[in-house]
């Protein structure tokens, strides 16, 4: 392992600890329309699998607990590095990096991911998301949500995908360590309608810094352009709202979500 660990160093240390890993795949024709064609959601929902592109990415990948069905280095990082060609991983053009990447600029490394199959499960500080459409929020949130020690996410079925190239980029390797649940309200009133309280943003709601807040929380954030939709406002949902200046419309739902989560923390610290 040591050996091994010694060889991948030159990749200017970003990634490491490959011992665990083995690879049996050779490069084909079929892996490259396999991996192009999980840039779409329902070829990543038919083979349960997504991409994950750059060292720091696929660094974080490999110290997580997702399983990794294979890493994909180019020729020209191989080549530049002097890498030891028996480590465990697959060695494909540059040309066919560049022609599989989402990326503007190929990173020179790939991984396939195998997508988790999350559940339902206690925790703290629930965070659920209601029709949530732009990649970057979504990213942005998954790492904010990890941040603040959000125990799961909860999607409801209709908001991006979690597994697009666009939200695990802007994840940051959040993605790999929160699990992620897509399901509706009522699963969500059924497993935790008891036991915790339920909060929802809204711009008439109560000051959150006035709020009466509970530890055991389901936190409710609403889609970008339409907030809240009836379902969750016709339950006995407490509305809360930041205070702002200026009479602002809104803040970015993201922000939002940061700015209520930094809220829970502070009264319950972790």
């Amino acid at each position: 392992m040591e050996e091994l660990s010694k060889s991948i160093m030159p990749i200017q240390g970003k990634i490491h600890s490959f011992a665990k890993l083995v690879f049996r795949q050779m490069w084909s024709n079929k892996q490259e329309k396999l991996i192009r064609s999980l840039r779409q959601k329902k070829y990543r929902k038919l083979h349960q699998q997504f991409v994950v592109e750059g060292f720091k990415s696929v660094n974080e990948l490999i110290n997580s607990d997702l399983s990794i069905e294979a890493i994909y280095l180019s020729d020209r990082i191989a080549e530049e590095e002097k890498l030891d060609p028996g480590i465990n991983f697959v060695v494909i053009p540059d040309k066919t990096m560049q022609s599989i990447s989402s990326l503007s600029q190929a990173p020179g490394v790939l991984a396939l991911v195998k997508i988790p199959d999350s559940q339902l499960n206690t925790g703290s500080l629930v965070l659920f998301l209601e029709e949530l459409k732009d990649p970057g929020n979504l990213g942005t949130i998954i790492r904010t949500a990890e941040g603040f020690g959000v125990s799961q996410l909860v999607l409801s079925p209709n908001c991006v995908d979690p597994f697009s190239p666009k939200v695990v980029q802007a994840s940051m390797g959040s993605l790999f360590r929160l699990p992620i649940v897509f399901g509706n309200l009522d699963a969500l009133w059924q497993r935790f309608g008891e036991s915790h309280a339920f909060y929802a943003a809204d711009m008439q709601g109560e000051s959150v810094y006035q709020a009466e807040l509970r530890n055991s929380s389901v936190l409710i954030m609403g889609s970008e352009s339409r907030g809240l939709s009836k379902e969750i406002t016709k339950r006995a949902v407490e509305q809360l709202t930041i205070p702002t200046v200026n009479s602002l419309e809104s803040l970015n739902v993201a922000v939002s979500t940061a700015v209520l989560l930094a809220e829970f923390r502070r009264r319950f610290p972790l």
